[in-house]
């Protein structure tokens, strides 16, 4: 029954991640069964035929049914999502999202930084433990801890050389580092590790949690939500036709809260089209597009800043000057 959920994972995975979910799931479970001298007995007692014929009968009717109705769909999401995204830093191809060229290990501080405050945490943990010789509960030689650490380091080191990144490409590993500190916090409770102190543990959790919440997020979440930006937008521009206009591609956040009705140009160049057509429209632009033309100055008024964007809108037109009486 085991061998055959593990298929239809495998099938999930496929349906909501495409292959990547596959390679992140084998590269852990074959180094693990290589290191530990299993293959034998993984090749007995999973049903690898039947189960891919399993995982093929799930997952692939769909894949079909999703290149008939959207023509070129494999070519796009097989090639484009899962090679050049990972090959070409800064990849253009992308349709639903933004290319993010990010320097190669990029998804190493990613990982610290998604980890924290725990990563101190344990790493303290693990000092100490290893000063006084505990060890936690399960046994060494079992492979349970062997395959939390490769199932952990899978996803930073496949994709420690991609130039294409999110910071939430390190979220497969998170639940395999949450069972190793639970391990070693567990040891340092244990019996066998009395005198391992857990005091500045229990205060650097407290005091890492209450850092990150007045001086991290605050900082963090303007800058990737537009929610904001956009309830603003919509409600100065009340039941009007008022557009909001980004330039080169609109953050998918935007694109979320607006329920698609955003609009967007390739440069700050192009957007004479809107600024010329006699309707105050909305403008989402960074400090920098601003610089790039200074007559905007002039020609927006500023409504709002959230995060790097700014919000502005098209200034009013200046006032006719007062008629003579009579």
């Amino acid at each position: 029954m085991w061998g055959y959920l593990f298929f239809v994972g495998l099938a999930i995975g496929l349906l909501a991640k495409g292959p990547v979910g596959v390679v992140l799931t084998f590269v852990p479970v074959g180094l693990w069964t290589l290191w530990k001298g299993g293959i034998g007995n993984v090749w007995r007692r999973v049903p690898w035929v039947t189960g891919f014929v399993l995982t093929a009968a799930l997952a692939v009717p769909w894949y079909l049914l999703a290149e008939s109705r959207t023509p070129g769909f494999l070519e796009y999401f097989i090639v484009g999502e899962h090679w050049k995204r990972y090959t070409v830093s800064g990849w253009k191809g992308d349709m639903f999202g933004t290319a993010h060229v990010r320097p190669r290990g990029m998804i190493w501080p990613f990982a610290i930084l998604s980890t924290l405050p725990w990563c101190v945490v344990w790493i303290g943990m693990l000092w100490q433990m290893r000063r006084k010789g505990v060890l936690p509960r399960a046994a060494a030689d079992d492979g349970w801890r062997a395959y939390l650490w490769l199932w952990m380091l899978a996803s930073p080191v496949f994709f420690t050389f991609a130039g294409n990144i999110l910071f939430t490409y390190v979220l497969p590993g998170l639940p395999a580092f949450a069972l190793l500190v639970a391990e070693a916090w567990s040891a340092v409770g244990d019996e066998r590790g009395r005198g391992v102190s857990t005091k500045a543990s229990s205060l650097a959790i407290p005091i890492l949690m209450v850092l990150g919440l007045v001086f991290v997020v605050p900082r963090v979440a303007p800058e990737h939500s537009h929610k904001a930006l956009v309830e603003q937008y919509q409600a100065l521009r009340g039941g009007g036709a008022a557009r909001l206009v980004y330039v080169n591609e609109a953050p998918q956040s935007a694109e979320f809260y607006a329920a698609g009705k955003v609009i967007t140009v390739k440069s700050v160049a192009d957007l004479d089209r809107y600024l010329d057509d006699g309707q105050r429209d909305f403008y989402a632009l960074t400090q920098a597009q601003q610089d790039e033309r200074a007559d905007l100055r002039a020609r927006l008024s500023p409504v709002g800043r959230f995060g790097r964007f700014i919000l502005l809108q098209d200034a009013p037109p200046p006032a006719l000057p007062a008629r003579p009486a009579g």
